[in-house]
C-alpha cells in the first residue's frame, strides 16, 4: 500500500469516527435537553407540594387553634388564647401547643391553672378526632378529664360536652367526682362503696 492510499484510509476512519461522535453529541445534546424538561417539572412539582403542604399545615394550625380557643372562652372568657403552630426542627415538622395572653405566647404548664389546660386537653383530643379523614362514630372512655377544673366551671364544661357531642356525632363516658359535670349527661350512674367485701353499689339516676 503506497503512502497516498495509507493516508487516504486514515482520513476515512478518522471521518467516520467524526460522524459516529457528532451523532453521539446529537443523541446526548438530545437527552439533555429532555433531562432539563423532567428537572424543570420535578421543581415545579415540588413547588407546588411545598405550597400546598404549607397551606395545609396553616389550615389546620387555624382549626386547631380556633377550636381550642373556642372551648376554653366558652368556659371563661378571661382564659388565655390556644395557639397551635408547625415548626421545622431537626429535619423535622413539630406542632408547638402555646397559650397567647396579651401578646405573650407560653407553654401551656408554665403560667396557667390546672383548670385550662384540662380544658384545652380535652379539646384537643375531639379537635384531633375532627381532622380525620374518614371516621366512625367514636366513643371516649375519659377518667376525671377535668379534675384541676374549678366546681363553678364544671357546668359550663357540661355544656360544652354536650356541644361537642352533638358536633361531632360521639359518645362520651366519663368518670367524675364532680356533681354539676353530669348536668347534660344523658344517663348518670351513681357508685357508692359499701366495703372491701361486698364491692360497691351502682343506682342509675
Amino acid at each position: 500500500m503506497t503512502g497516498i492510499n495509507r493516508i487516504k484510509e486514515q482520513f476515512n476512519d478518522l471521518k467516520s469516527e467524526r460522524t459516529s461522535i457528532v451523532r453521539n453529541m446529537e443523541s446526548t445534546n438530545k437527552k439533555i435537553v429532555e433531562l432539563q424538561g423532567i428537572l424543570e417539572d420535578a421543581l415545579q412539582a415540588r413547588l407546588i407540594i411545598q405550597t400546598a403542604a404549607k397551606e395545609t399545615q396553616e389550615n389546620i394550625e387555624y382549626h386547631i387553634s380556633s377550636l381550642v380557643s373556642m372551648a376554653l372562652s366558652t368556659i371563661d372568657p378571661g382564659w388565655p388564647r390556644f395557639v397551635a403552630r408547625f415548626v421545622a426542627r431537626r429535619n423535622k415538622t413539630e406542632c408547638d401547643l402555646l397559650f397567647e395572653e396579651h401578646g405573650r405566647e407560653y407553654k401551656p404548664f408554665d403560667g396557667s391553672g390546672g383548670g385550662a389546660i384540662d380544658i384545652a386537653d380535652l379539646a384537643l383530643r375531639f379537635t384531633y378526632f375532627s381532622l380525620a379523614p374518614e371516621k366512625n362514630r367514636a366513643s371516649f372512655l375519659l377518667d376525671e378529664p377535668l379534675r384541676d377544673l374549678s366546681p363553678g366551671r364544671q357546668s359550663k364544661a357540661s355544656i360544652l360536652l354536650e356541644q361537642l357531642i352533638k358536633e361531632l356525632e360521639i359518645q362520651i363516658i366519663m368518670i367524675s367526682h364532680q356533681d354539676d359535670i353530669n348536668i347534660t349527661a344523658n344517663k348518670t350512674f351513681f357508685v357508692t362503696k359499701i366495703s372491701e367485701d361486698k364491692g360497691s353499689k351502682v343506682e342509675v339516676v
